[in-house]
């Protein structure tokens, strides 16, 4: 064999790849193929050699230099393989053999990739080759995440045994991420800055997991049990990083005191699959209850230990919800043991035993279990079908792809939703007419599972996603496709979430506002220029969301009013007056006074009077004389709620004003203020209302008024309302009298 691969090189070009620099290249380290936790490709060749499979994804990974992966015959363009890491890698070089190294025959009956597209995260590349043995590219900066995609978009050669093959990928990244990656290190401590606080400790996580290993040293850093809260926060995501250095450092607190530090810590040496610690985690299992024993199982399953193979098995079948999709998610942990236990589970009488044994074998990359896979899709039974769907969807077979999508328009209802489901997963944009199509169902479970798959088609689906988070048929769905929005990039993307505010759904409004108010002043920003702007849709839930900001919005607020249109002041001015700060005053003075619109000028008197300060009261006095019945209404009742003693004369005035609820407002100010000086005026108008039988309304604000102000007179007055022929006045004046 080592001839024959000799042999072939000489007749081959080799990609001259140039020499790094000593330096450079101590700088650089290989990713070892235990890293890879799972291989999933597009399609894989028929072809078999001697009874065995020759194309298994799997063979990229198994560092046997003449075996390889490669799709059938009619998947050229658009190929794709997925390399699945167990924890976030950074990777900066790709080196692999185009085409099949078994022998010369075999490399020219496979097509070479001649455009590739690497994509990790929210990144991606894209590189051209020539038709050569060996091939090798560089990135910089790196491809940073939890896995890697291979897409071929053009290929060389001819697909007689497969439509494109590669054999033995190595990957490599850099040894100091930190040096590779710009603003790494800033990124990092900005993420752990936000696990201690208790609104955006979520973002924060998030962010760090995106990082990986790197971020390990800042998170050792937090671990100070005075600061219980961190602590917890940052051991959890030690857990999650899957960095087994961490082990060190979080036993001392496995055993701490404090009962959220202690659990933290047992679910990251758990999950890190720390075999000293084992039995400490299955004690914490076994006298625990309710969500802490949840959490506690979900560290057993991931930790992949063989000991805990028979509790996972049980809690597969007889366990909570939560535990059972903790167990179906982490058996493929347990590798060959796992598939060991699980078949005979397929024999069971019991449906949901077969169907969970299923869909557990989704996480397990082993031949035997997509063996077994693949006969679940023939079962009589719709359970057992969708169960089989879930799993192959999880290994991501693209082979299963077609047969799978086939079962779209099936008459049960679990078979559509893991349909649904299944179609997210493989991320095929072709996919995107029946997703649609989906999210039309009858039953609301599939709508639901067809928009989150929406969103793992990411950029092709976003006109059918906005669509649906703003008119969706319920607001599950709505919900559902909001949220794939909103982590389409990977991050949140504000102009996205503010359009989520205009959704007629108040689930998708009340999530797009947390989104947006979490990316903090950029965030407010944008709510202000939202509530500012011209779209009337956007104004109300933006205005919501920035009363819960509360008032440091407020010098954005005012800056953005200067330019803002008419139809928009209102809600700035309302939002002024509940932040009632005097540094509004200047402006809402200026609007009282120049606005065209009544609506505007009673807002911006409402504003005043909220806001107070030496400019609030001539503006009051002089919005008393306004032409609008609104406007002098408001004016009135703001100079009685802030006792303008100044303006009793006017408000004597608006007695006699042609409308009655002017006069109502004046009456009750009047009150508030305890003018001595209109207690005459208001008992000859009581006597007045009394005389003409009429007015039983203002009779009791007059009556009010008068009780307030007090004297010989107003006993007298009060003494004869408790006879009056109203009910209201009456109770008024035995009030007043107490």
């Amino acid at each position: 064999m080592a001839r024959m691969i000799r042999a072939l090189r000489s007749l081959l070009p080799v990609l001259a790849v140039p020499a790094l620099p000593l330096a450079a290249q101590a700088e650089r380290a290989t990713i070892a193929h235990d890293h890879v936790r799972q291989v999933q490709a597009s399609s894989t060749a028929a072809t078999e050699f001697e009874g065995r499979p020759m194309f298994e994804p799997r063979h990229l990974v198994d560092d046997r230099g003449w075996s390889a992966w490669g799709s059938r015959p009619d998947d050229r363009d658009g190929a794709w393989v997925r390399l699945e890491f167990d924890s976030v890698q950074y990777v900066d070089e790709v080196r692999f053999v185009a085409g099949h190294n078994r022998d010369h025959t075999f490399y020219k009956a496979c097509g070479r990739p001649a455009r590739i597209r690497f994509s990790a995260g929210d990144q991606s590349q894209v590189v051209d080759f020539k038709d050569l043995y060996e091939q090798s590219a560089r990135f910089d900066p790196p491809l940073v995440g939890g896995a890697l995609t291979v897409t071929i978009e053009s290929v060389h050669g001819t697909s007689k045994h497969g439509g494109v093959c590669m054999s033995a990928i190595t990957l490599a990244g850099p040894a100091d991420p930190r040096a590779a990656v710009p603003g790494l290190t800033q990124r990092i401590r900005a993420g752990v800055g936000e696990l201690a606080d208790d609104l955006r400790f979520s973002r924060g996580k998030a962010a760090l997991l995106a990082i990986g290993a790197p971020a390990m040293p800042e998170l050792v850093d937090a671990l100070d049990p005075r600061n219980p809260a961190l602590t917890a926060r940052a051991a959890e995501v030690l857990g999650a990083l899957g960095d087994v250095r961490a082990v060190r450092h979080l036993d001392p607190l496995a055993r701490h005191h404090d009962p959220a530090i202690a659990d933290a810590a047992r679910w990251a040496l758990g999950a890190l699959g720390s075999a000293p610690h084992f039995d400490l985690v299955v004690q914490w299992y076994e006298q625990s209850f309710g969500p802490r024993r949840d959490r506690a199982f979900d560290a057993l399953a991931r930790s992949g230990d063989a000991r805990a193979l028979d509790i996972v098995l049980a809690e597969l079948i007889d366990g909570t919800a939560a535990r059972q999709r903790a167990a179906e998610a982490n058996l493929g942990r347990f590798g060959a043991d796992a598939v060991a236990a699980l078949e005979p589970m397929l024999s069971s009488t019991v449906i949901r035993e077969r169907a969970a044994a299923l869909r557990a074998l989704g996480s397990v990359d082993h031949p035997q279990a997509r063996e077994l896979l693949l006969s679940g899709l023939l079962d009589a039974r719709s359970e057992i079908r969708a169960a089989a769907v879930h799993g192959m969807a999880r290994r991501g077979d693209g082979d299963a792809h077609d047969r799978i999508k086939a079962r779209w328009d099936s008459r049960y209802v679990d078979e559509r939703e893991a349909v649904a489901r299944a179609l997210g997963r493989f991320g095929q944009p072709d996919d995107l007419e029946i997703l649609e199509l989906l999210t039309s169902d009858g039953s609301m479970s599939v709508r639901i599972a067809a928009a989150e798959s929406l969103g793992q088609l990411g950029r092709p689906a976003l006109k059918t996603l906005r669509l649906l988070a703003r008119q969706g048929p319920d607001g599950a769905t709505a919900r559902a496709a909001a949220e794939a929005l909103l982590r389409l990039d990977g991050r949140t993307d504000i102009d996205i979430a503010l359009g989520l505010l205009a959704s007629r759904h108040r689930e998708v409004r009340s999530l797009a506002g947390d989104a947006i108010a979490a990316e903090g002043t950029a965030g407010h920003r944008a709510l202000v220029a939202a509530v500012a702007g011209d779209d009337d849709a956007l104004r109300g839930p933006a205005g919501t969301e920035l009363r819960r900001v509360g008032v440091r919005v407020l010098p954005d607020l005012l800056v953005a009013s200067e330019q803002a249109p008419e139809a928009a002041l209102p809600e700035l001015l309302s939002l002024m007056a509940e932040f009632a700060d005097p540094m509004a005053t200047p402006f809402a003075t200026r609007v009282a006074a120049r606005a065209t619109d009544l609506a505007v000028r009673s807002a911006a008197v409402k504003a005043v009077a909220a806001c107070g300060g030496p400019e609030a009261a001539p503006a009051l006095l002089a919005a008393l004389d306004d032409p609008a019945v609104e406007v002098r209404r408001t004016a009135a009742a703001a100079v009685g709620e802030m006792k303008l003693y100044r303006a009793a004369g006017k408000l004597v005035a608006l007695l006699d004003d042609a409308d009655a609820g002017v006069q109502r407002a004046a009456v009750r100010a009047l009150g508030q203020i305890r003018q001595r000086a209109a207690l005459a005026t208001l008992v000859d108008r009581y006597e007045q209302t009394v005389a003409d039988y009429h007015g039983a309304d203002l009779r009791q604000d007059l009556v009010v008024a008068i009780g307030r102000i007090g004297g010989r007179d107003s006993l007298r007055v009060l003494v004869d309302a408790t006879s009056d022929p109203d009910l209201k006045v009456r109770l008024a004046a035995v009030e007043a009298l107490r």
